[in-house]
């Protein structure tokens, strides 16, 4: 995937999404670390940063979709228009410009809220956030 940072903003955003939470679940910082050396056809092997301990997650049919979709080069999954990695400030601030509710709501959260029927799946979807 490649990003310009100028181009950021016509970044869709099931594609951050898509590498973040719903198809790794995880943070910002190691998915704009992530590199393509790390995926193979059944899943993803790499070191959680939080953690340093190693980590296999399977990939799932949306993400492999997604990921077979894209144009592979060496280095990380994200990159700008040159090539380069995409500092976890742009991606981070991108995402909280399009959805500023990310700042303050997890994925449990979201569960929780549908859960107890305060808000539907719908009214997420529309928030640009995930069910």
């Amino acid at each position: 995937m490649r990003l310009a940072p100028s181009s950021l903003r016509h970044l869709v955003w099931a594609d951050i999404m898509s590498l973040n939470a719903i198809g790794t679940g995880q943070r910002i910082g190691d998915v704009v670390k992530m590199k393509w050396e790390h995926f193979s056809d059944e899943g993803f092997d790499f070191t959680q940063g939080k953690t340093d301990k190693p980590l296999w997650i399977p990939l799932t049919d949306r993400l492999k979709a997604h990921l077979d979709g894209l144009a592979r080069t060496d280095g990380t999954v994200v990159t700008d228009a040159k090539g380069r990695p995409v500092s976890y400030r742009i991606v981070a601030e991108e995402i909280h410009e399009r959805h500023p509710l990310c700042r303050h709501i997890t994925n449990r959260q979201i569960e929780d809220l549908i859960a107890s029927k305060l808000v539907t799946p719908e009214q997420v979807r529309a928030a640009g956030l995930q069910a």
